[in-house]
């Protein structure tokens, strides 16, 4: 094919017949490659656009069914020679998803909170799904660090719809009901691959005599309350992580004799 002559050809199309061409040359590219033709311009619609809460929940509720109904799983026979393969489903299933929490951190900058916490939660819930290794996706490895885009701006935005609509618990003459210093006793798992590929490292921390102050919050910067799924969402900032307690259902106090 010249393609000096077809861009001339091109070039005395009518609009129309060119859109129509674009739309068949869209179909015919897999994720990646739209994202790389057309990414610029997805970014600039989004970016530009006044999102309407109710009509993005919507979608974001069909793509957890979708998700969890195995749409988008594809698995195949992983083995030496394809095992870096990602497969087009997995693609678009991290595309949509990365789509999905960019418009929803658009609600809180339009300070729709409400909607916004609706949708990150239900899209945080399907990122754990994946993450625990439920049948959502497909790949030899893959994560939320496929997500394309910075993850840090989604969890901010979350957080800060979480603090407009909720309210921290307290007694009735407005105390705090308790105090937290922080008890991340266990490492993320993406803590322990990355102290995994550091030997120097591993051998060090087996040489302090408490690890404790790891535990520890380092400059915690928000504490929200997610009432929907009862836990306590604390962003330890210095740490770059969140810790999260899980609030005990029907906790009863323990009665107390002399």
């Amino acid at each position: 094919m010249d393609q000096e002559r077809l861009f001339a050809t091109l070039g005395k199309q009518k609009k129309a017949i060119l859109f129509d061409l674009l739309q068949d040359a869209y179909e015919a590219m897999n994720t990646e490659q739209r994202r790389h033709v057309f990414g610029e311009f997805a970014e600039q619609e989004w970016q530009s656009a006044n999102i309407n809460g109710r009509e993005l929940l919507d979608r974001i509720q069909h793509f957890h069914r979708d998700s969890l109904n195995g749409v988008y799983y594809a698995p195949f026979d992983i083995n030496s020679k394809n095992f870096r393969h990602i497969p087009e489903e997995t693609e678009e299933w991290f595309d949509i998803l990365g789509d999905c929490l960019k418009r929803s951190a658009k609600l809180t900058e339009q300070e729709d909170h409400v909607q916004a916490v609706e949708c990150f939660t239900l899209l945080y819930a399907l990122i754990d799904t994946m993450e625990r290794g439920e049948e959502i996706v497909f790949a030899d490895e893959y994560g939320s660090w496929m997500i394309p885009s910075d993850e840090k701006t989604f969890v901010q935005a979350y957080v800060t719809s979480l603090a407009a609509v909720e309210t921290p618990d307290c007694d009735p003459d407005g105390t705090f009901v308790t105090s937290l210093l922080g008890d991340a006793q266990e490492l993320s798992k993406w803590a322990k691959m990355t102290l995994a590929a550091n030997p120097d490292g591993l051998r060090r921390r087996r040489e302090v005599r408490s690890l404790e102050r790891e535990w520890r919050f380092a400059f915690p910067t928000a504490v929200i309350f997610d009432a929907k799924l009862g836990r306590l969402i604390v962003s330890d900032t210095q740490r770059n992580r969140l810790q999260i307690y899980n609030k005990l259902k029907d906790y009863v106090q323990a009665a107390r004799t002399i």
